[in-house]
């Protein structure tokens, strides 16, 4: 687990004093260590990426872009890299600085980092406007000072320019890119003018193992109407309201997490959808759990045991 802090003191101007606590579950080390140099400023979410490593330690990772000295502008793309010690070393207090390497890919002038993740010993950085780039351990841990990145962009009608973004807002409001299971999934969640029931749900999946062409596949479209029909939605008394913030479990294979609001305002639903193996036939709502909540208008934060089935979590 990675958590950024930022410290503040009245006395001095300046910058904030920014640290990243680094919490291993595994081996119970406690980190605490310096944001990235001035050299270097990241890009999208300032989270980094931690990537295990042979001998049990881990790496963090974060994508941006460092100083460049001739433009004296943060226009050359790179890598910022930690490496904590590994458990047999925990004793020691010292560790790598960052290092920053210089990495390579095509399309890389607008892309803006919403989500970092693990896949298939692949370091995965995603844009929900545009695509993902990724690499692998090997190349990012034990390359050269250059690392070379692929790159797959999103279907062509799901893809934003920009400026685009900026009139729409919070992008995980309506879509997420994240592991479930073994592949990589896209959500797209598309309200419509013509109401709710018409909203349109889209599921893309991307298989980073296939040595052959990597591009995205369709798993599923439904409309929320769709949903509204089964039994399960009405036995339940869930709202028939606009599905918000997409949520992917790797854990959960095949399963699409929704909230829906409730009409009042005061709670809302996550609901769980089978749409993995839901091919030639309708989606199946597997869970609901009701969370009350005063408020569904940014990100939501959950308890770790909130997906297992229980009673009302306030």
């Amino acid at each position: 687990m990675v958590i950024r802090l930022a410290f503040t003191a009245h006395h001095i101007t300046g910058p904030l004093r920014a640290y990243y606590l680094v919490y291993d579950s595994a081996n119970a080390p406690l980190f605490m260590l310096p944001v990235q140099s001035p050299q270097f400023r990241s890009i999208g979410t300032s989270c980094p990426l931690p990537l295990p490593r042979e001998d049990g330690g881990y790496t963090l990772a974060l994508l941006g872009n460092r100083l460049c000295p001739a433009t004296d502008r943060y226009d050359s793309p790179a890598l910022c890299l930690w490496s904590l010690p590994a458990p047999s070393d925990i004793s020691q207090n010292d560790m790598d600085q960052c290092v920053v390497k210089g990495r390579h890919h095509l399309n890389d002038q607008s892309f803006n980092v919403h989500m970092a993740f693990s896949c298939n010993g692949n370091a995965v950085w995603g844009d929900l406007t545009q695509g993902i780039m990724y690499c692998s351990y090997s190349d990012l841990l034990k390359g050269g000072d250059i690392v070379n990145f692929k790159y797959v962009r999103l279907p062509e009608k799901h893809r934003i320019t920009y400026h685009q973004a900026l009139m729409m807002g919070e992008m995980h409001f309506h879509r997420n890119i994240g592991l479930v299971g073994n592949s990589i999934w896209f959500v797209s969640i598309t309200p419509s003018d013509s109401g709710t029931g018409h909203t349109m749900v889209e599921v893309w999946t991307l298989d980073l193992t296939k040595e052959e062409k990597r591009e995205w596949a369709t798993l599923i479209v439904f409309r929320m109407q769709n949903i509204w029909e089964l039994d399960a939605f009405n036995k339940k008394g869930l709202p028939k309201s606009l599905p918000r913030f997409p949520i992917l479990r790797q854990q959960d294979d095949g399963v699409l997490y929704m909230l829906l609001p409730d009409l009042t305002g005061s709670k809302c639903y996550l609901v769980g959808i089978d749409v993995g193996r839901s091919r030639g036939k309708w989606p199946q709502i597997v869970s609901s759990r009701c969370l009350a909540l005063p408020w569904m208008r940014r990100p939501v934060v959950l308890p770790v045991d909130f997906f297992e089935p229980r009673g009302m979590v306030e």
